[in-house]
């Protein structure tokens, strides 16, 4: 088994297809916006629950949805217009809402416990004042009670985390950011991790080679976002 330490004074990493079986391919190096960047255009990220040091991952298969084969369950489509669905009007405060997990007053540990600690959500912030990251929220009233954040690699979206404070309100937020991603030209959604809910909105599992070639195809092409109906 080989695990790459990187180096925090040079933005390398190694061939994200050398990934071990769980994805663990590197440990260590920066997290500054130029290594998260790089790190993105080969599809490898950070996730890890300690601060101590910073682990990186190429899963693989990967989790994929194509925008065009959305599935909106039937259980969902009531609560579409129950949220007002905002672009990017409050990034920090959909990173906080991840941090937190939507509690009003969140705990030591659940902050503690969060692979979103300040330094990364600083370059994740530096990163969206660039238009590389984006959030997707859901408002009801006035008040924010959900949404995503991810970035926009080219024409692939590398979803990151979700949160809610309302029932359906990130899922609602998904959905909206689907249909939206499909109007703008994005040809991949990267879910990164496999699960029973990512599932059910259509997403499949493909193989790593073939999400790498995709995202190494499409990462340099300019996608504006579309109007976000």
């Amino acid at each position: 088994m080989t695990i790459w330490r990187l180096p925090a004074d040079e933005v390398l990493f190694p061939d994200p297809l050398t990934a071990e079986p769980d994805g663990l391919i590197g440990v260590d190096g920066s997290i500054s916006p130029d290594h998260l960047l790089a790190a993105y255009r080969e599809g490898i990220f950070p996730w890890n629950e300690e601060r101590e040091r910073t682990l990186w991952f190429f899963t693989h298969p990967r989790c994929v949805l194509d925008p065009a084969r959305l599935h909106v369950p039937s259980s969902l489509k009531p609560a579409l217009n129950r949220f007002e669905v905002r672009r990017d009007t409050a990034f920090e405060d959909v990173l906080m809402g991840c941090v937190t997990r939507g509690a009003p007053s969140p705990s030591r540990r659940t902050l503690r416990d969060t692979w979103l600690y300040p330094a990364l959500r600083a370059s994740m912030t530096t990163l969206h004042r660039r238009g590389v990251a984006h959030s997707f929220e859901a408002w009801r009233d006035g008040r924010l009670v959900g949404g995503l954040y991810g970035l926009k690699i080219g024409s692939v979206f590398c979803g990151e985390s979700m949160y809610f404070a309302e029932r359906d309100a990130s899922k609602v937020a998904f959905v909206r950011m689907v249909a939206c991603a499909r109007a703008s030209g994005i040809t991949l959604i990267d879910c990164q991790q496999d699960t029973e809910h990512i599932r059910k909105f259509g997403a499949t599992l493909i193989e790593g080679a073939d999400y790498l070639a995709h995202l190494r195809r499409e990462r340099d092409r300019v996608v504006a976002w579309a109007h976000l109906g």
